[in-house]
């Protein structure tokens, strides 16, 4: 991560609020998810996000995990993920990004 990078993510911690639009990224059972999502609560080392859209099971591993209609995650579902200020917990994987600034790096790479 650049010194530019980091810069830009701790601006968006500290920019964390209640209703704010992220896209949060978590990890369990070895996998990787991402979702938009808007927080619910900030605490000092994590921050709360509820899913703005549900999860579903893409692989048959997924599948073992997923409810009758192939959701693992339903949308309201809530996700604690790290702050950068946790630094020790905060992963590119686990944790927030702004998501407006999110969709503006995926149309650059694309």
């Amino acid at each position: 991560m650049t010194a530019d990078e980091c810069r830009v993510l701790t601006a968006h911690d500290e920019r964390l609020t209640v209703g704010h639009l992220v896209t949060v990224r978590w990890t369990t059972n070895h996998r990787s998810y991402a979702a938009p999502g808007h927080v619910v609560k900030v605490h000092a080392k994590s921050v709360l996000v509820a899913l703005d859209v549900a999860i579903r099971a893409m692989s048959p591993a997924d599948r073992a995990l997923a409810n009758a209609d192939g959701i693992i995650y339903p949308a309201g579902h809530v996700i604690t993920a790290p702050r950068i200020t946790d630094i020790r917990s905060w992963r590119a994987n686990n944790g927030t990004t702004d998501a407006e600034l999110d969709r503006a790096c995926r149309k650059e790479t694309v």
